[in-house]
């Protein structure tokens, strides 16, 4: 398997963003690692998560991304 980190800030819980990005790596067989994930407080905070994502070989990751 290879491994990409990835990051992500903004409002990620709100406007789905979040569970469509881990849907979409699923639905491609993919698999991935939460390694950070805060909440932001109020709503006009922003989220942050740092996921890894795993694919087959080099070529299924770059599809997964």
């Amino acid at each position: 398997m290879i491994a990409r980190e990835l990051e992500f800030e903004g409002h990620l819980i709100d406007s789905m963003i979040f569970p469509k990005v881990l849907d979409l790596i699923l639905d491609l067989e993919g698999e991935f690692e939460i390694v950070e994930f805060r909440i932001g407080k109020r709503k006009e905070d922003h989220s942050y998560a740092r996921i890894i994502v795993f694919g087959k070989d080099e070529g299924h990751l770059d599809l997964i991304l």
